[in-house]
């Protein structure tokens, strides 16, 4: 399991069932994750320094800058981490 560290959070993005029928008209970095312009994540897990420390319990789903989500291979792992400060609101039930 990686651990998040410098305000980062490492999320578990939410697909729908229509994300497959887009097509990307432009070129993104092989570490970002998603061409969506906002994207909705799980949290997994935080950084100590996070100010979503206390969310981790919750189930908390996250509305984030998808062009700032990044995918990060370890192994044969993939995980998704972004920054705290490209949340843009939490998803409340």
């Amino acid at each position: 399991m990686l651990k998040p560290v410098n305000r980062m959070l490492l999320v578990d993005p939410v697909f729908n069932a229509d994300d497959g029928n887009k097509n990307s008209t432009f070129y993104l970095p092989d570490d970002v994750a998603t061409a969506k312009e906002f994207e909705i994540v799980s949290l997994i897990d935080a950084s100590t320094e996070s100010k979503f420390l206390k969310f981790l319990k919750l189930n908390t789903e996250l509305v984030v800058e998808g062009h700032m989500l990044r995918q990060v291979e370890v192994g044969d792992k993939i995980y998704h981490l972004i920054l705290e400060n490209h949340v843009l609101g939490i998803v409340q039930p």
